[in-house]
């Protein structure tokens, strides 16, 4: 593989693309270091603290961002899913026969 280094890293630091390079039986991706460092955190972030959590912990920790999450949500939006719900569960339970009882005098 015969290819002028410093012109691609030229050009990397110019245009602030990745470059993968194809060795032919490996790929590599040459990129600027705070970029690897930055991918490097972002994995480590969404991995570790989970890990060390217990289920109590973790639990809580959902319950949390799913919170947070709805209060990101238009009310609408939040009453428009749960009433899709309940439509989705009565069509459901509307297929099953029903029975009715009534007292013999």
């Amino acid at each position: 593989m015969n290819f002028d280094l410093s012109k691609i890293i030229n050009l990397i630091k110019r245009t602030g693309d990745r470059y993968i390079i194809n060795d032919g039986d490996d790929l590599f991706v040459l990129l600027p270091f705070s970029d690897y460092s930055d991918l490097i955190a972002e994995k480590k972030a969404k991995i570790g603290p989970v890990n060390n959590l217990s289920e109590e912990e973790l639990l809580r920790k959902i319950n949390s961002e799913i919170i947070q999450w709805k209060m990101t949500q238009p009310e609408s939006t939040i009453q428009e899913s749960f009433f899709q719900e309940l439509d989705k569960k009565g069509l459901e339970e509307s297929s099953e026969e029903q029975y009715y009882l009534e007292p013999i005098d």
